[in-house]
Parts: C-alpha cells; structure tokens; sequence
C-alpha cells in the first residue's frame, strides 16, 4: 500500500505549546493566515505541523521568525467553524518531524520535512525497563500524595502501550514548561526520553512535597 504521508506540510508556529506523538490539543484559530491555512488542510490530508517559535519571535511574529526545526505534526481530527471565519480544532499528535527546508511563506509557511524514527541502540532494553520501572514507582508515589492525579498517570498501565508511547504521553500530561518539552521532544533515543521525563516527574513530586499546593498545576490540565 503506497505510504500516504506528505512530503510537505504547512506550519502553525506558536509560542507556547509543542505537540507529542499520540496525544491531543485544542486550538483557536483566528488569525486570517492561519484560517486560510485550517481551510487549505481541511480540503486535504488534514495534517499540519506545529513547531516551537524560538525566542525573539516578537519582534519578526507576522513574518517568518526562527521555529524550532524538530516539531510535532498532527491531524485535525475535529473542527468547528466560527463566525469571521474563525475555527476551533482538536489536533492529534502522529510523528515526530524534522523541517528540512521551507518551500513557502505566503500566504502560511509551508515547508519539508523528514518523519524521526524512534532511536534504540543495542543495550537499551534494560535499560528502558529500567526506566519504565523508575516512571511506575514515581506514579505510585504520586497518586499515593494526590490520588486525584491517578487518571493523568494510566498511560504507565495501558496495555500495548510502548516505552516511546508512554514518555511522550507522561510528557505531555506533566511538564509544563515549553522548553522543557522541546528537549524531551528532541530527543528521539526512547531510553534518553524515558529519563528526562522520570526527572521532570521527580521534580515535579518535589515541588508539590515542598509547597504542599498543586491546584494551580491541576487547573492547566487539559480534559482527555
């Protein structure tokens, strides 16, 4: 069956979110290009990419300011057409890419890209067991402090999930800050990922031992 995946892809680049593989985010789309763009997709393959804008984006946003070049690209699975012609979307994340080069920036960028594979070097099995282990007794630990946390922490239980699957999803329920996010999204060793991700889960029961207050964190969850 010949491989349905494009070669090209246009980019939304935001300043605050990057998107995993296998999970899912809300958008407000209501900028003219970027409604242009959510009509171009939805008359197509429904996939776009989602790169990170690197800081200093501010003073170049309505041109072409430097992205990220490793992104999330997703597939609008839901959408809901606005008065002005604005939409809201719902985007599952389907791979890990690289963009290669830029083919377009007018009306929306558009650019190439390379799909980035999982990356697992001979010795990494226990290693990654390993680690999956680590990730599971911190679940615990964290469910035993705050048992309203225990719906954020089933991906560690999901029968047939991978260990890729289950950082990239930890991931994207428990670091917060974007450029953290960026680094474990990067990475595309599973082993190395399973380990920024325990320790970002590690300082993240610090903090919550330490301040005793997590209601702040519990309010950025978003709904599954």
């Amino acid at each position: 069956m010949a491989d349905k995946t494009p070669t090209e892809v246009p980019l939304f680049p935001l300043d605050g979110a990057v998107l995993f593989p296998g999970t899912r985010q809300m958008f407000h789309i209501f900028e003219e290009r970027y409604k242009l763009l959510v009509n171009d997709v939805l008359e197509g393959d429904r996939h776009l990419a989602i790169p990170l804008l690197r800081p200093g984006w501010e003073a170049h946003y309505f041109e072409a300011p430097a992205v990220h070049r490793v992104c999330g690209m997703g597939e609008i699975v839901w959408f809901e057409r606005l008065e002005e012609g604005r939409f809201n979307l719902a985007v599952d994340g389907r791979s890990r890419i690289r963009l290669l080069e830029e083919v377009r920036q007018t009306p929306y960028r558009v650019a190439r890209f390379e799909i980035i594979g999982d990356l697992r070097e001979s010795g990494d099995a226990p290693l990654i067991a390993e680690e999956i282990s680590r990730l599971r007794r911190l679940a615990a630990k964290l469910t035993e402090l705050f048992p309203q946390f225990h719906r954020e922490i089933a991906p560690l239980s999901r029968e047939g999930a991978s260990p890729s699957e289950v950082a990239d999803l930890i991931a994207h329920r428990f670091v917060r800050d974007v450029y953290d996010r960026q680094s474990i999204l990067n990475e595309p060793s599973v082993s190395r990922r399973l380990q920024l991700t325990r320790v970002q889960l590690m300082m993240l029961i610090q903090r919550f031992m330490r301040e005793g207050d997590y209601r702040e964190f519990v309010e950025t969850l978003e709904p599954h």
